[in-house]
């Protein structure tokens, strides 16, 4: 019984993995990631203080944590995206009179048919 319980099991990861994305050649296991970097002129990672991520059809905006290595994940194969969508990447960093933007970049989105895509946008920032 337990045994018959494994092949069916193993039948259907099979059947998923094999249909799911219709014999295209460009379709892998790995799991894709969008991602900007930001550095300073020197080339060293820029440290922000505040991160946004807007979609910009329906200004759905999302806070991201500043990081370290000033490399941010903008979306990934997860992301709910309905054909095409255009984005807005916004950063700050504080000064004395408050937070100043030092970096707003658009990005365009696709879902393909088997990981997500982008279409436009950069993929490092150097900040002035």
């Amino acid at each position: 019984m337990k045994t018959s319980l494994q092949i069916a099991t193993l039948l259907l990861f099979f059947t998923i993995t094999f249909t799911a994305c219709k014999d295209d050649d460009s379709c892998t296991e790995e799991f894709k990631r969008i991602t900007v970097s930001v550095k300073n002129l020197d080339g060293s990672a820029a440290q922000l203080d505040e991160v946004y991520w807007i979609e910009l059809a329906t200004n759905d905006t999302t806070s991201l944590a500043p990081t370290n290595s000033g490399v941010y994940i903008l979306a990934d194969d997860n992301t709910p995206i309905a054909g095409t969508a255009t984005f807005r990447f916004d950063a700050y960093q504080n000064t004395s009179q408050g937070p100043f933007l030092v970096a707003s970049e658009n990005y365009v989105l696709q879902k393909g048919d088997c990981h997500i895509e982008k279409t436009s946008g950069k993929s490092t920032i150097t900040l002035d």
